[in-house]
């Protein structure tokens, strides 16, 4: 940085510290006002933060009124007199307003840095926008914490299911957090699930890496890839399910899928149980295309195909007298 620029910076520190204690002439507030128009979420952020630190309590470490009163009330005393008393001001002014930026530097600090979390219910969906324009969807029942701001590090803590749309930044690698999971990427998008029984993460662009944070192995994957811990152990594998983002997009979608597959996506995206007689041939085929459909829409779809009788009560459907065709 420049010697011309620290001095800039230091000139609207100074009369920003000024501002706040409504030390200001009329010169000085233009300059301020021209700043805050350039700056209206930085001057948010301190006027906030002066707010909250009480310093404005303090207003008569800058009172320059009485200080001037007293200066003037001196000039009868003489030269040296009014001199000193000037030089007690100017002195105090100084070390009062690098206070004031010593405490609005910490405090802007300690805001910028400190954590968010957010989560989510059951059937509730969030779409998060990250400080460095990265996206997360969270999933429900899931929750994510991250800084307000990145600075130096981009890390994000998730238990749950979130979907990642992480900007490029070469020197800053972006870094999700599960109880059993670390996935380290630079730029791309995926799907990280937090679950106890088996974690796992998906790729949908891009190049991810994933350590299990037990054993120390790692796996690199590419889009169309996923991982989970199996056993304790990381194993990577194609991905054959289209329907994984399906909470996301509300879409689901099958090509030449068994009914039984079927049936199981059916579970898991609507949150019911499938039951059906023993005798079904659940290996029939599936191929259509379902968005923003109700379970009853489905299952009327799939009742044209295949024939069956179903029955929904409650969280349970109970399905019968399947025919392939």
């Amino acid at each position: 940085m420049s010697r011309n620029s620290n001095m800039e910076t230091e000139q609207i520190n100074d009369l920003l510290a000024k501002h706040f204690a409504k030390e200001t002439n009329a010169e000085e507030e233009l300059i301020v006002l021209e700043w805050i128009k350039s700056n209206p979420e930085e001057y948010l952020s301190l006027k906030i933060l002066w707010a909250d630190s009480h310093v404005a309590t303090h207003q008569q470490l800058f009172s320059s009124d009485k200080a001037w009163t007293k200066v003037s009330g001196q000039i009868g005393a003489g030269e040296d007199a009014v001199l000193s008393a000037v030089k007690v001001r100017t002195r105090s002014y100084w070390m009062s307003a690098a206070a004031v930026l010593v405490i609005i530097s910490a405090a802007l600090f300690f805001y910028t840095t400190s954590p968010v979390t957010v989560s989510t219910q059951m059937a509730e969906i969030k779409n998060i926008t990250l400080s460095d324009g990265s996206m997360v969807t969270l999933n429900e029942n899931s929750k994510v914490s991250y800084p307000r701001y990145f600075i130096s590090k981009r890390n994000i803590e998730l238990e749950g299911e979130a979907f990642f749309e992480v900007k490029h930044e070469a020197e800053r690698p972006f870094v999700v957090q599960t109880k059993q999971l670390l996935v380290n990427v630079l730029g791309t998008s995926f799907l990280v699930n937090s679950a106890e029984n088996k974690p796992f993460v998906n790729v949908k662009s891009g190049k991810v890496a994933v350590k299990n944070k037990l054993t120390e192995d790692h796996l690199v994957l590419i889009a169309g890839q996923g991982a989970g811990l199996l056993s304790g152990t990381l194993q990577k594998e194609q991905l054959n399910n289209e329907n994984y983002l399906a909470w996301k997009t509300k879409e689901l979608a099958f090509t030449d899928n068994p009914l039984k597959e079927v049936f199981t996506t059916l579970e898991n995206y609507y949150h019911v149980k499938i039951t059906t007689d023993h005798t079904d041939p659940l290996n029939c085929k599936v191929t259509t295309r379902f968005k923003n459909e109700t379970l009853e829409g489905v299952l009327k779809e799939l009742k044209l195909l295949f024939g069956f009788n179903y029955k929904i009560t409650g969280n349970q459907v109970s399905i019968s007298a399947i025919i392939c065709r």
